[in-house]
């Protein structure tokens, strides 16, 4: 695949010469569809007027170089991403919450596992999106549980009204290897896409082991990884209607190096999930349905365990929207839902089934607008039922500037039902808690938006309080067990500012800072060493800056990361480092007798910086990455 790939690129670039300097015609360019956000249920293209939103559009994940969410997420996104290594799972803290406390819909649809109750963000291939979205704060009125901190809204590429072919290779360091290609076709009124990706890397790299006794110069072992994905979509487009069907398959295998200092281990992790979903609609009423198996399944030749659990969820959702005067819009549906894992921890398989009832309303009078939601949640089976539910409601005032002025703000209420580990986990070492409550949230914040034909600034401020945070701690014996803390306390300032200008000609500068300053605290009255000092893995201040120039079809862009503190303990007397970390970009777009060739190069770390994200998992060093895309239209 690898050889087809570069000798197609090379015979394309037999061309490129002459086209090196010229502009690039608008009606040429292939262009990935534009990110909208309706699939949210309750459409966030609305609420995010009144919500602070992080956007990362087709082109700005296309051009980052990044190749999945959670890179995507770091480089852009000034929220945390717990990554545990270059080929290790990784999550997003958002607003002090956790990764298990942050839901993930792909077209609208949960991804989450029952089991675990998150989603390792490592697994979800950025080439196979038009864009990525976060809405920051609490959501359950919108989608229900896990959406204490906020929601992550991915929408995969959607289908063209032409035919198109793409393909792509990269290489990189330490073995390093990727290799993808996407085709779509349109006839009369059927429109289809295939598209994949194989993605493999050693993740040999070197780094310098503190933990030993010297400081010792070593190669990180059992650090390699393999990802293939799949993504399949057929759409009917009728006079009144529209039926779509989509299939997601992935397949992953990576190795599990342990912390640093420890000795080597041969311990493995297998990744697979199979996902199928479809829409109808017609006129104002959408119908929804998905199936989603997965499998994990650990190994250990060491401690002699060979563990395999799988999951399987299903959906089925019916919405329809209401317009209820020229000033006041609702939308308001049902969804039916069944989840069941299997696990030798387990013992045995466990099962629940959910309904959910929600309804929202857009209702604007002159230059306020207001956004009130509610959502009821019915949850039975596993050995337990329970009922929540969780209001919510969002005002943007644009009477101010002109209109480029706005201010915003909003009060919420989010819960978080137990994941099947939680409750029911009995491994070594660990044991599940049956007694444990669902977690409940209530946030409110306020911020304004002020944007102009060059210039963006958002600022928002929020509190949040989270009741029952599950938290898994050990007991007098030493066993790790889940426990419901009272209360925690998360507040904090959220900002970006962006802005673009044309210096001469051809040639424009855009620039842009995102911050967020968390302050995340223990008020539980009986944890006397914990209370009032920052949680764990919660830095204070996470900040990104972006830099791009850009000459016709030339662009040079630098990215920069800090990341504050992280304590590990939960008195606040151990902590890592901070990090600030730098990576760049070259690119350019070219016109060839074949179709047009991207070349990339990307350079990650270019001050060699010494860090973990995780205590115990050392980052690579710099390093660099070679990517070539053709595309023929």
């Amino acid at each position: 695949m690898f050889r087809l790939f570069c000798v197609l690129l090379l015979l394309a670039s037999a061309r490129v010469l002459p086209a090196f300097g010229q502009s690039i015609p608008p009606d040429s360019v292939y262009v990935l569809p534009a990110i909208t956000v309706e699939d949210l249920r309750s459409p966030l293209s609305a609420n995010d007027a009144a919500a602070y939103v992080t956007r990362l559009s087709a082109s700005m994940l296309d051009e980052s170089g990044v190749r999945t969410v959670g890179e995507a997420l770091e480089r852009h996104g000034a929220v945390f991403v717990r990554r545990y290594g270059t080929n290790g799972s990784s999550g997003v803290t958002l607003r002090g919450t956790g990764p298990g406390q942050t839901a993930v819909l792909l077209d609208g649809l949960p991804l989450e596992s029952p089991q675990l109750g998150q989603v390792d963000l490592s697994l979800l291939p950025v080439a196979f999106l038009s864009g990525v979205d976060v809405m920051h704060g609490g959501a359950s009125s919108f989608v229900g549980s896990s959406a204490i901190g906020g929601v992550i809204s991915l929408r995969s590429l959607a289908v063209q009204d032409r035919n198109s072919v793409r393909i792509s290779t990269g290489l990189g360091a330490w073995g390093e290897r990727t290799g993808s290609g996407r085709m779509t076709f349109s006839s009369g009124r059927l429109r289809g896409l295939v598209a994949g990706e194989a993605r493999r890397s050693d993740g040999d790299f070197p780094y310098v082991d503190r933990a030993s006794l010297l400081p010792t110069r070593r190669a990180r072992e059992n650090s390699d990884g393999t990802a293939t994905n799949v993504l399949t979509r057929l759409t009917w487009i009728g006079r009144r209607s529209t039926f779509e069907v989509s299939g997601w398959a992935m397949s992953g295998e990576r190795g599990l190096p342990g912390l640093s200092g420890s000795s080597s281990t041969t311990e493995r992790q297998e990744d697979r999930i199979r996902r199928v979903w479809m829409t109808y609609r017609r006129g104002v009423t959408a119908v929804r349905a998905s199936i989603q198996r997965s499998l994990l399944r650990y190994t250990s030749p060491e401690l002699e365990i060979d563990d395999t659990g799988r999951t399987v969820s299903s959906s089925l959702r019916l919405t329809r929207s209401q317009s209820l005067s020229r000033y006041a819009q609702s939308e308001f549906g049902v969804d039916v839902s069944a989840q069941s894992a299997t696990h030798p921890s387990l013992q045995g398989a466990v099962r629940q089934h959910r309904v959910r009832a929600f309804v929202s309303a857009a209702v604007r009078a002159g230059s306020v607008t207001v956004l009130p939601t509610v959502l009821g949640d019915w949850t039975s089976g596993a050995a337990r039922s329970e009922a929540h539910a969780s209001p919510g409601v969002r005002v943007r005032y644009e009477g101010l500037g002109q209109g480029r002025l706005a201010i915003k703000a909003g009060l919420s209420s989010s819960f978080r039902i137990p994941t099947f580990n939680d409750l029911f986990w009995k491994g070594l070492g660990a044991a599940g808690n049956s007694e444990l409550e669902a977690e409940k949230g209530r946030t409110a914040d306020a911020g304004f938006a002020l944007i102009n034909q060059r210039t963006t600034l958002d600022v928002t401020v929020f509190y949040q309080t989270v009741q029952n945070q599950i938290t898994w701690i050990p007991d007098e014996s030493g066993i790790w067990t889940p426990r419901n803390l009272d209360r925690v306390r998360n507040i904090g300032v959220e900002s970006k500012v962006a802005h673009s200008v044309v210096v001469a000609g051809p040639v424009s500068l855009d620039a842009s800072l995102r911050h967020t300053f968390t302050g995340s605290r223990d008020r539980s009255p009986d944890v006397s060493t914990a209370s009032g000092h920052q949680l764990r893995y919660v830095p204070r201040n996470v900040m990104n800056a972006d830099v791009t120039l850009a000459w016709n079809s030339l662009r040079f862009g630098v990215a920069g990361r800090h990341v504050g503190r992280r304590y590990l303990t939960t008195d606040g007397s151990e902590w890592l480092a901070p990090y600030t970390v730098l990576g760049g970009d070259l690119s350019g777009r070219f016109l060839t007798g074949f179709g047009w060739l991207d070349v990339g190069i990307h350079v990650e770390n270019i001050g060699g910086v010494e860090y973990q994200v995780m205590s115990g998992y050392p980052m690579p060093p710099r390093s660099a990455r070679l990517q070539l895309t053709l595309t023929i239209q």
